[in-house]
């Protein structure tokens, strides 16, 4: 039995702001010097610099076979060495990769974005 799909209409006023909202995503990813393509990935993301600093808790934004694009609440420090850990969606296992910190740009009042160069798979 095929069950009827309702037709939502967008109100103007929030399709202007959604619309403005992309927009603006869009153009930051345009100032980005990215040196592999980058797919949209979001998934929680622990950062541990492991020198006696509390781990980072962020979201990652991208992905490449080279780096990964991070939201965080605080900055971090250019060139700094981090294990992230990713989890991974309905899995009880994470991925743990070592990574270098590219770049830090703030991203908003509250969060900070991050590029991050793969080094190795840690295990």
């Amino acid at each position: 039995m095929m069950r009827s799909q309702q037709v939502v209409q967008s109100n103007p006023e929030v399709k202007r702001v959604v619309e403005d909202l992309l927009s603006a995503s869009s153009k930051f990813d345009r100032y980005e010097n990215r040196s592999a393509i980058r797919e949209p990935l979001v998934l929680p993301v622990e950062i541990d610099f492991r020198e006696g600093e509390e781990p980072l808790l962020g979201f990652s934004r991208n992905v490449s076979l080279t780096g990964i694009g991070l939201v965080m609440p605080e900055g971090c420090i250019e060139k700094k060495i981090a294990l992230l850990t990713i989890e991974r969606l309905h899995q009880k296992d994470s991925v743990k990769l070592l990574a270098e910190c590219r770049w830090v740009k703030e991203y908003s009042q509250k969060w900070f974005y991050s590029g991050w160069q793969f080094i190795n798979v840690k295990r």
